[in-house]
């Protein structure tokens, strides 16, 4: 049997597109930065409505492997497949850890199209002079922040709820993303929306730039997901034995989301059968209380 197969386009296409995100994530700094969010990749399709949208929801695994460096999708939150990082998250909580295991959870992002401006209005361009079209990865709280500075900004122009574009090339509006501290823990964001300087004449420098975000972030196997976790050696992962009910998953800025399932604990005592003996004990102490309550307001 030969060792070729037919090659699949939309699978290189994709590929390629990873390779163009890899070095164009957006490092948000400490203090102010200013973005202009583009327009949607045609790629960038909601399954469920056909409609394209500016940003792509993605639900993260991070530190995932003996390195604690892997990130990858959660087949679990996104197609309601099997995880085997959820459930060995889910193992470490029933074991204890609770910590360990948060930290496994998945949360959501959001992958956005953004060119980086300064504050005059004025693209920021590389060594070349051109301008490079960023990924902006925002998590569900950040999303919310920016979704409530659009409704404000309506508000205050007195403007139709749900008119304000940010995406739109003519009309879209500068985002101002504040960062406050310098690790995950004490790192919070806030979002405002300006009215844009100008508009963004400029399309032919950005419009071949502009990254399939649905293709970023391709949804692995369990197996592929199991020896990850491994480092490929042997795998550690033993499904828990605990019933699913509701749990905490935990984004970049503490919000709380998703699925939970209860620590296991051991059985209670077996409760002492009731008697005639015990029966008549329980009413004589019922009766001491009465009595004492009765003495107490009688006083």
């Amino acid at each position: 049997m030969p060792n070729w197969v037919e090659a699949d386009n939309e699978a290189a296409a994709a590929a390629r597109e990873i390779m163009n995100a890899q070095s164009n994530w957006l490092k948000v700094p400490v203090g102010p930065t200013y973005v202009r969010v583009l327009p949607p990749h045609k790629g960038m399709v909601d399954p469920n409505t056909g409609k394209n949208r500016w940003y792509e929801p993605v639900c993260l695994h991070f530190g995932v492997g003996p390195g604690g460096k892997g990130v990858v999708p959660c087949p679990r939150r996104m197609v309601n497949g099997f995880c085997p990082v959820c459930e060995f998250a889910f193992e470490l909580r029933n074991k204890g850890r609770e910590r360990e295991g948060n930290k496994l959870l998945p949360s959501w992002q959001g992958y956005v199209n953004v060119i980086v401006f300064d504050k005059t209005g004025e693209p920021v361009r590389n060594k070349a002079g051109e301008i490079e079209v960023k990924i902006w990865s925002a998590s569900r709280k950040t999303l919310d922040k920016l979704f409530a500075a659009i409704d404000n900004y309506e508000q205050e122009h007195d403007l139709p709820a749900g008119s304000a574009n940010i995406a739109d090339p003519k009309k879209g509006l500068t985002i101002k993303i504040v960062r406050e501290g310098t690790v995950m823990e004490d790192t919070t964001y806030q979002i405002f929306v300006l009215k844009a300087i100008d508009v963004m004449p400029f399309v032919d420098e950005w419009d071949d730039k502009l990254v399939n975000c649905a293709a970023l972030s391709p949804l692995q196997s369990a197996d592929q997901l199991k020896q990850l976790m491994s480092g490929e050696g042997d795998d550690p992962y033993t499904k828990p034995a605990a019933a699913a009910a509701k749990s905490s998953f935990f984004d970049d800025e503490g919000t709380v989301e998703g699925e939970f399932r209860h620590v296991t604990e051991e059985a209670a005592p077996a409760a002492e059968p009731v008697t005639d003996a015990n029966r008549a004990e329980a009413a004589a102490r019922l009766r001491k209380m009465v009595e004492s309550k009765r003495s107490s307001s009688d006083a």
